[in-house]
């Protein structure tokens, strides 16, 4: 019988189109006044990072990225938030049921939930808007949101974290902030061996 370790360890375990997903992040609208209150929010992966989508920065810059596309009613200032995906499994435990000499398979319904990556952006589309009063000449055009996020993977997330020069700029915030002797808590990153160690 397909016990916890046997459902988390199953191939059919995997991230695919039509789950489930929420991401969690501020409502920036009403972040909240005494404390910071987060929202949940909630959508389906529409589409697997099978080949680059191109996206273009602030700055007018454009770059190639292999992300998740995912319906969910996204809506800008929600970059960063991490994005979780949800897999409903059912395994089978034995219980001690009355009556019953020997224990009894029951079915036990659960949800696994597992990082997917965070939310790095949203589609807009151009609209045509219509024009009144003086205004007649020229075309206006207005950004409507398309609902559709894009969230970068969490395995890219960790190559990033992980890269070499990221490594290198970790240990030496590390090594500095030994050296001032401030701001010390015992805690570190994994990845950042003591000042003077090996990598």
């Amino acid at each position: 019988m397909p016990g916890l370790r046997d459902v988390l360890q199953s191939e059919s375990l995997r991230v695919d189109v039509g789950q489930e997903l929420f991401f969690v992040g501020l409502f920036i609208q009403h972040a909240g006044e005494d404390a910071m209150l987060p929202v949940a929010r909630f959508g389906n992966i529409s589409r697997m990072p099978r080949e680059p989508i191109t996206v273009e920065r602030r700055d007018g810059t454009r770059e190639s990225l292999l992300v998740y596309l995912a319906e969910c009613r996204s809506w800008g200032g929600h970059s960063g938030s991490p994005a979780f995906w949800v897999f409903p499994a059912v395994r089978v435990v034995m219980a001690n049921v009355q009556g019953a000499p020997t224990p009894v398979p029951i079915s036990d319904r659960m949800e696994v939930v597992g990082l997917l990556g965070l939310v790095s952006g949203h589609f807009d589309i151009e609209e045509s808007a219509e024009t009144t009063g003086d205004i007649l000449l020229g075309k206006i055009t207005t950004p409507i949101n398309a609902g559709m996020a894009f969230i970068t993977p969490a395995e890219e997330i960790r190559a990033l974290i992980m890269r070499d020069d990221v490594v290198d700029e970790r240990q030496e915030r590390a090594a500095a902030i030994a050296a001032s002797g401030t701001g010390s808590t015992g805690a570190r990153f994994d990845s950042v061996p003591p000042p003077g160690a090996s990598k």
